[in-house]
């Protein structure tokens, strides 16, 4: 059961796992997946991001192969930005 089922903050879910150290793994793979597919059909990165259950801008950066870590995004160029202090750094791709 999550913590939208019985509709608590998922702040506060976070939290609650922090304290008790219960490690929680989240992988939006199937999110990607479904998000993926949906624009694939035509819908718009709105609709495919409702559809999926994730939020537009997860849906944009899956688009363009960002990958996220905390703060950090980065990009299928080599770039790599820290979102937190605003430091991008460049990275040659090779291949």
């Amino acid at each position: 059961m999550g913590a939208r089922e019985v509709d608590i903050p998922l702040g506060t879910c976070f939290h609650w796992t922090r304290k008790a150290r219960v490690l929680a793994v989240v992988s939006h793979a199937g999110k990607r997946e479904e998000y993926l597919r949906l624009r694939n059909t035509g819908a718009s990165q709105k609709e495919a991001a409702a559809g999926a259950g994730a939020d537009i801008r997860s849906g944009r950066d899956w688009e363009k192969a960002i990958r996220r870590t905390k703060n950090i995004r980065i990009h299928a160029d080599g770039r790599i930005v820290d979102c937190k202090y605003g430091v991008t750094t460049y990275i040659p791709v090779e291949g």
